[in-house]
């Protein structure tokens, strides 16, 4: 065998080495820019939640930053835009305040939910009280929009001059009026009133006056034959 023959085989073996040398360094400079992690997973982009959440509460939705406290625990559920506080819960916005035993706040709706939580017998406690410039009154449970301020309440009681109104179920309006739905003027301070003037339907201008349809008498929740056509 010759001399030139003999450096083919050579010339071979180091083209191939160079060429499997030139590919490896394609593939690894391919994968680099695949997988760029800072590009692609830019969690400071993404999945900063805290960001995202003060957009949401600050700008979107809100005039000013709701305070909120809770004796129990706290839980922001950051997919639905929620805020959960659990125990002696009580938020502060602008001049409105609402405590209770339970509070939702919702972002999506501009809302907050306030109700009672259960003792160790099963009893309501903590029952939601809202506060809104000089006006306050307790409730079951209170569903307030801080867009519109319209309230939706279950088993108001609130103070009215030198009586009690009482009401299932309430709309308070962006003008503080309150319409009653089946509801109850009373002078007496117990929980369950000895007696009561009741109508099915009473509207309240605070601080003005009440207007109701027919009303009757009540004693010890008992309806009597005294009947008055309307009440100014």
């Amino acid at each position: 065998m010759n001399l030139t023959n003999q450096k083919i085989p050579i010339y071979i073996f180091l083209l191939t080495v160079l060429i499997n040398n030139l590919y490896a360094s394609t593939t690894i400079l391919n994968t680099d820019t695949i997988l760029n992690t800072d590009t692609i997973l830019n969690t400071d982009t993404i999945l900063n939640t805290d960001t995202t959440f003060e957009n949401i509460k600050n700008n979107e939705y809100f005039e000013s930053e709701i305070e909120k406290f809770a004796d129990d625990s706290m839980k922001i559920d950051i997919v639905n835009k929620k805020v959960y506080l659990y125990g002696n819960a009580k938020i502060i916005y602008k001049t409105t305040t609402i405590t209770a035993g339970y509070i939702e706040i919702d972002w999506n709706q501009n809302t907050i939910y306030a109700t009672t939580i259960k003792d160790s017998l099963n009893n309501d406690i903590n029952l939601p009280i809202l506060t809104e410039d000089n006006d306050s009154f307790k409730a079951k449970s209170i569903r307030y929009n801080f867009k519109t301020k319209k309230c939706y309440i279950k088993n108001i009681s609130t103070k009215e001059g030198e009586g009690f109104i009482l009401g299932k179920i309430v709309k308070k309006t962006e003008d503080d009026i309150l319409y009653f739905r089946k509801g109850d003027y009373t002078t007496c301070d117990a929980d369950k009133p000895h007696y009561s003037i009741r109508a099915n339907k009473i509207k309240i201008i605070p601080g003005k006056k009440i207007i109701t349809g027919p009303a009757y008498l009540t004693f010890f929740n008992i309806p009597t034959p005294l009947i008055f056509p309307f009440g100014f």
